[in-house]
């Protein structure tokens, strides 16, 4: 049977399902984080939901178009939302705000996105170290299974052979 689709984050692990939720959930983790005014937060609020209407108006503009340049216009937006950002914060808060950046990775949801994390990184590495590691086992088992019975085969034709002599 169908299910119905789930509402907020319930039972899921893919985040919030709509702009609120998203925005909400971003300025609590940078108040958090930051420890922003009552002015800090309104100029922020105000800042990422603009970007979020540029992204859309980019996202709807673009559609039919290259990723790279959605790419490259979304890089524009997050350079300049940066820039706005330095003169919100304080400097303190903003080499604060540039580590969480960078820490946030692919999937953070604020700032520069230039991959997965580190760990993250090193995990996928270390997987794939495995799976190798593992086929290789299984193909030298392969070699090693068709290798003896090509021997049992030889055998067998040579005593053959030698009977039939």
């Amino acid at each position: 049977m169908a299910q119905e689709p789930q509402q907020g984050n319930q039972g899921s692990n893919r985040g919030p399902v709509n702009r609120e939720q998203r925005m909400k959930m971003r300025m609590e983790r940078l108040n958090q984080q930051l420890n922003l005014s009552e002015e800090q937060k309104a100029k922020v609020e105000a800042l990422f939901n603009e970007q979020e209407d540029q992204r859309a108006k980019a996202r709807d503009q673009q559609q039919s178009t290259d990723r790279e340049a959605m790419r490259a216009s979304f890089d524009k937006m997050r350079a300049e939302q940066d820039t706005k950002m330095k003169g919100i914060l304080t400097p303190e808060q903003y080499t604060k705000y540039t580590e969480m950046n960078k820490n946030m990775g692919q999937r953070g949801g604020m700032g520069p996105r230039e991959g997965m994390g580190q760990r993250a990184q090193d995990q996928v590495k270390e997987k794939a170290a495995e799976v190798k590691d593992d086929a290789t086992k299984a193909k030298d088992k392969a070699a090693e299974k068709a290798a003896a019975k090509k021997a049992k085969k030889e055998a067998k034709l040579k005593k053959a052979t030698e009977e039939v002599k």
